[in-house]
């Protein structure tokens, strides 16, 4: 059987020497879709044997190679990542992952999702499982649930339940001092722009931004498709609406 990676938006032009410029950064991996491939044919071997012929293969064996592999994923490149649109079609297995790309900088790792100028940390990922209230907004997270499971054919890991917050939202933000206050349904991601790309350094609940009012929030109006690219939603015409505070923040963000 042979493994194809399938086509996954490319970071973008130039992110390491942008990045550079403010945290040194590095791939966390050389060559990262041969490793994953590696991985998946040592799967393959361990599940169906090396001299594997048949053209199908049982369901059972299907989620426990499913299982295995998306285990030998998670050891390496953390229990963020994800296996995304995984099939299996006669000698061929088709996939891709959620993580476009991981770095390693002084914030930790950095994680490059399907929003092509969104960049995420492992400490905003670390803030953002700790602090989510998945009782209090269940209608909303049982339905991101449910779009990563038939979008992506998985089921979700913190990752893909933030990514969907971000590219569902209702567009509304603030911005002081370089930094960007995203509101998503279950908080606000703090952004950190560099140029044309943008790193996610922490997420807030609400109830952490309400100290005193300081911060304007704008909402994007005229568009009604998802979240593509935050650089050209910054430059979209936008209405005030309330204010939040931005009191104590920076503190909260270690």
């Amino acid at each position: 059987m042979k493994a194809h990676l399938l086509k996954r938006n490319d970071p973008a032009d130039g992110l390491l020497e942008k990045l550079n410029k403010v945290y040194p950064s590095y791939p966390f991996e050389k060559y990262p879709e041969a490793t994953i491939i590696y991985m998946l044919n040592e799967c393959l071997d361990e599940v169906l044997g090396k001299d594997y012929t048949k053209q199908r293969i049982s369901k059972r064996k299907e989620k426990i190679l499913y299982d295995r592999f998306l285990g030998k994923i998670q050891c390496k490149f953390g229990p963020w990542v994800n296996i995304h649109n995984f099939k299996i079609k006669g000698y061929d297995v088709f996939f891709n992952t959620n993580a476009a790309g991981i770095y390693n900088n002084e914030k930790g790792r950095l994680y490059a999702i399907s929003t092509p100028d969104l960049y995420i940390t492992s400490h905003a990922m670390s803030r953002f499982e700790e602090r989510l209230d998945t009782d209090f907004y269940l209608d909303y997270f049982e339905y991101v649930l449910e779009r990563v499971r038939k979008q992506f054919r998985a089921s979700a890991t913190a990752l893909d339940i933030l990514r969907e917050s971000i590219v569902t939202s209702e567009m509304e933000y603030a911005q002081k001092d370089n930094l960007i206050y995203y509101k998503i349904k279950f908080g606000v991601i703090v952004l950190q722009r560099i140029e044309d790309i943008f790193v996610a350094l922490t997420f807030l609940t609400f109830e952490m931004m309400e100290a005193q009012d300081r911060l304007q929030w704008k909402k994007v109006i005229g568009m009604d498709k998802e979240v593509s690219n935050l650089a050209d939603i910054l430059c979209m015409e936008t209405v005030n609406i309330q204010l939040m505070d931005t009191e104590g923040i920076k503190e909260r963000m270690e």
